[in-house]
């Protein structure tokens, strides 16, 4: 998956998989979100609680969340969560220990 903007700063999210019949046909997102890998259980959530123009931190704990919710279902997910955020004019930051802390912490309190 690649996710940036365009030169408008415009948000872009391509997926580059190529499950067949595609054969590495690149698609680009309409939803305004992305999955890869094990994705059912993620995209029915994020189907069911994305909104475009959600607050940053919000993105952040609904992408938390997502990945956290598909691990405890299906056992070849898992592991340290880490996300990145990338804006129009800025480098892309991957969040540190601390900041995925926090994150973690307000997803563990909500749900």
């Amino acid at each position: 998956m690649l996710a940036g903007y365009d030169a408008g700063h415009r948000p872009k999210i391509l997926n580059l998989g190529s499950p067949s019949p595609f054969n590495f046909a690149p698609n680009l997102s309409t939803t305004g979100f992305g999955a890869a890998g094990i994705v059912p259980l993620a995209v029915y959530l994020l189907n069911r609680l994305y909104r475009r123009g959600l607050d940053l931190e919000i993105a952040k704990d609904l992408a938390t969340y997502c990945i956290a919710e598909t691990a405890s279902q299906d056992g070849k997910v898992g592991g340290p969560i880490r996300l990145a955020v990338t804006t129009p004019g800025m480098d892309t930051i991957v969040l540190g220990d601390a900041d995925m802390a926090a994150v973690t912490a307000r997803v563990d309190r909500n749900t």
